[in-house]
């Protein structure tokens, strides 16, 4: 991308045609017309002449209408400066401090087109252009131009490629046909005109550059990396281990600043992830508010997905290492069955070996710890299918074999973890964790049906003193309470 010209030397030695201007005493506009196949000769000082006299079919009677107008009169009373603007290459109105072109552009041969859909002229507002007399002085006047029009007339007058979005922008309101950019007055639309602040297209413009060169920037990044791993990790990965680009933080502003509607590619959330965990807290101090909510619709897309995992299991006849499995994939649903803040300590633990991490005779499906007492406790997994009652019996249902057996199994495993704790934390290799009173849970079966079997279910549970019954379904319920307060605070 080239910069844009300012010298207005440079700016002379690229132009290859030659200017008139055209201008009458009664008028209140000075012409300037642009032949791009009359070079004038080289050394030249290209001060020329002032041409007083018009083309034949331009008529004075004409000028003289539209002298005592502005842009903005000319605009909602008379198009026929912006009608024949094609003629000129701009007309100036030092009085009114306003120049006014049709932005044209060269798509290929000669001939030059319209650069735009709809806006056919630009004004330029409060920028104190003066009255030329001289193609030097046309020179100079081009050179002023504001940073993003481009100068050189050979290529037609308009806004460079890079921020041509602006006129695209505005250009979606079907009515608007003149752009004018203004020192002097407010961003605003009216009518056919849309007028922009010079600040405003200021902010604008710079912030389109900055995206446009880190965009550049990115897309070179991307280039070599490609190249790299296709020339030389492919042959050599070993030497020339394959290269990825770091991930861009415009994905995380995309999610927390402008709360973006569009899908993210599965590149860019990845992306979104690492930025994030990279600048933790960084965010944390300049925009708590967002990244809190951010980490709440986490925890609830995480939630959701947890739930359906675990409505899935129960429905089906899943077996006890899957249920384990599912355990320590999301541990936090064992704190649930406690009501206390727990940390996994150990999975398939050894209570009747030399160490936690050995093998013995007695093995319990998880040892966890009260993550602030450090006290430990012992939960003993069975299937969902599990049945919790057995037969009738004289009007009430005893506990089925399957939940007496895994009761009386994991107060096996206490008693042996409470003979050799001293020696197994010891010897472990986390030795923080205590037995002040080991606590026992059995997670097994889902919650009977009918009001009788539910009596029966709860009297049992009710008198049992060290181990604690916890079905599946209230598991599953507490995580939907946890998903529904979340919720509610989102909004």
């Amino acid at each position: 991308m080239s910069k844009t010209i300012k010298d207005p030397e440079i700016l002379a030695n690229q132009i290859k045609g030659s200017f008139k201007i055209r201008r009458h005493e009664l008028s209140a506009w000075t012409e300037v017309l642009y032949d791009p196949n009359d070079r004038p000769p080289r050394g030249s000082s290209y001060d020329g002449e002032l041409d007083a006299a018009f083309e034949d079919d331009v008529q004075v009677e004409e000028l003289v209408d539209i002298q005592n107008f502005g842009v903005d009169s000319l605009i909602s009373n008379d198009t026929r400066v912006i009608n024949n603007l094609s003629e000129v290459l701009f007309r100036v109105e030092p009085a009114r401090n306003q120049l006014i072109f049709a932005p044209r552009e060269k798509t290929g041969g000669r001939r030059l087109h319209d650069r735009y859909n709809r806006v056919r002229a630009i004004v330029l507002d409060g920028f104190t252009f003066g009255r030329p007399r001289t193609p030097a002085e046309v020179i100079h006047m081009l050179a002023r131009f504001p940073e993003g029009f481009t100068q050189n007339p050979d290529n037609g007058l308009g806004l460079s490629s890079t921020i041509k979005f602006i006129i695209l922008a505005i250009e979606h309101n079907p009515e608007i046909d003149l752009f004018m950019l203004s020192k002097v007055r407010p961003t605003e639309m009216s009518g056919r005109i849309y007028r922009l602040n010079y600040q405003d297209y200021e902010t604008v413009r710079r912030a389109i550059n900055k995206n446009h060169r880190t965009a550049l920037a990115g897309a070179a990044k991307e280039e070599a990396i490609l190249a790299h791993n296709a020339l030389m990790t492919k042959l050599d990965p070993h030497n020339y281990p394959e290269r990825t680009l770091p991930a861009s933080e415009k994905t995380v502003f995309k999610i927390l600043e402008m709360s973006a509607n569009e899908d993210l590619s599965e590149k860019d959330q990845i992306a979104a992830v690492k930025v994030v965990h990279r600048n933790t807290r960084k965010l944390a101090s300049s925009n708590p508010e967002a990244l809190l909510k951010l980490r709440r619709d986490i925890e609830l897309v995480n939630l959701e997905e947890v739930i359906r995992k675990m409505e899935a299991l129960i429905e089906t006849k899943t077996p006890e290492a899957r249920w384990q499995k599912f355990f320590c994939d999301h541990p936090f649903v064992l704190s649930l069955a406690f009501s206390l803040p727990i940390v996994l300590f150990q999975e398939q633990v050894s209570v009747g070996g030399s160490t936690f991490e050995g093998t013995g005779e007695k093995i319990a499906d998880f040892l966890v710890k009260n993550d602030i007492t450090d006290n430990a406790a012992l939960i003993e997994i069975k299937a969902a299918s599990t049945p919790l009652l057995g037969g009738p019996y004289r009007g009430v249902c005893p506990p089925s074999h399957h939940l007496s057996g895994a009761i009386t199994q994991v107060l096996d495993q206490k008693h042996k973890l409470e003979e050799e704790f001293q020696t197994k934390r010891y010897r472990s290799k986390n030795g923080k964790i205590e037995r002040y009173a080991v606590r026992c849970i059995v997670i097994a079966g889902t919650t009977p049906g009918g009001r009788d079997d539910v009596k029966s279910f709860e009297l049992f549970r009710g008198t049992l003193h060290d181990v604690l019954v916890v079905t599946f379904d209230e598991l599953l319920e507490k995580l939907r309470h946890l998903r529904n307060f979340l919720s509610k605070a989102d909004n």
